[in-house]
């Protein structure tokens, strides 16, 4: 039986591939992009989530926690998230009272996340729907992933992939019968850029986004617009010329979103860094104009 590790899972959504979807969220990704608004898809463990503006300070955890990682500080609750197991027992997250705490992570047989899925097949009937399997980065749960996305086709489900690209040749082959559309995130094509602000080499991204392409399925490309790092003048022209190349025809812009940025202290993380926010509608159409100049449908978000 395949098991693995996801985060969330959404129903109803609108926004990742056409009609309405479920969206299955794998945990654990190899990139560390600097901007990233899911710092809890980063790891591959279960984590603790402390929204400390919710706490009362009834102190329970720190009465049940078995590893001592909830600790009284100025009496208030601090975290030792270095020593904290996000562990599954009756512990905590089930004993807090002000709900500042949840678990982030569980274990499902893929089976189980079929069965999840089918609930609403009728809503991806009526609408044109699906499944979209994003993360984190699906392709690091490869098998999993896989078995998944079998699962679903069976029932006739359209399946899509949400995906940063950074997999093995081998486990990009093994998906690709089995998935009807990739959503591919395609961030800097500069080689050293891109590991600046990502921790990894861009050069298996790009082989597996040509590869995938060829493949005749259907591909869109995701360009994070992140404010001096991914709109500026040279990458946004490097993406056309990589985007032509490859054959896609279809080039999303999604603008960088702060909101997530208070969740890295509630994860124990270093605070991100800011990066301008909030494009104008003028300097998104002003991209989109370009792209769509070298004849790449483009859609602002």
């Amino acid at each position: 039986m395949i098991k693995g590790t996801l985060f969330d899972i959404q129903h109803y959504a609108v926004h990742d591939g056409p009609g309405i979807r479920t969206l299955v969220f794998l945990k654990g990704c190899p990139l560390k992009c600097a901007w990233c608004c899911n710092p809890e898809s980063q790891s591959f463990s279960k984590q603790l989530r402390y929204a400390a503006f919710k706490c009362t300070s009834c102190y329970s955890c720190i009465e049940v926690c078995p590893y001592h990682s909830a600790k009284k500080k100025d009496d208030k609750v601090v975290f030792d998230f270095s020593i904290c197991l996000a562990c599954e027992k009756k512990t905590c997250v089930e004993n807090c009272n002000s709900e500042a705490l949840m678990r982030c992570g569980s274990t499902y047989a893929a089976d189980e996340v079929v069965a999840i899925v089918k609930k609403d097949i009728d809503f991806y009937w009526n609408s044109g729907g699906g499944v979209t399997f994003t993360g984190g980065e699906p392709l690091s749960q490869a098998e999993f992933l896989k078995v998944m996305l079998q699962g679903c086709k069976e029932a006739n489900i359209h399946t899509a992939i949400e995906t940063c690209g950074y997999g093995t040749p081998e486990d990009v082959e093994s998906i690709i019968p089995y998935t009807d559309m990739f959503l591919f995130d395609l961030k800097i094509i500069d080689p050293e850029n891109h590991k600046k602000y990502t921790g990894r080499s861009n050069e298996i991204i790009l082989e597996n986004l040509r590869r995938i392409s060829a493949s005749g399925k259907a591909v869109i490309v995701r360009l994070p617009l992140i404010p001096g790092v991914t709109d500026t003048k040279e990458n946004i022209e490097q993406i056309a010329e990589v985007a032509i190349k490859a054959g896609i025809k279809e080039i999303d812009l999604e603008p960088y979103n702060p909101l997530g940025e208070e969740k890295y202290t509630e994860f124990g993380f270093a605070a991100k860094p800011e990066f301008d926010a909030y494009y104008s509608k003028a300097e998104l159409d002003r991209i989109a104009s370009f792209f769509r100049s070298k004849e790449i449908a483009c859609l602002p978000a």
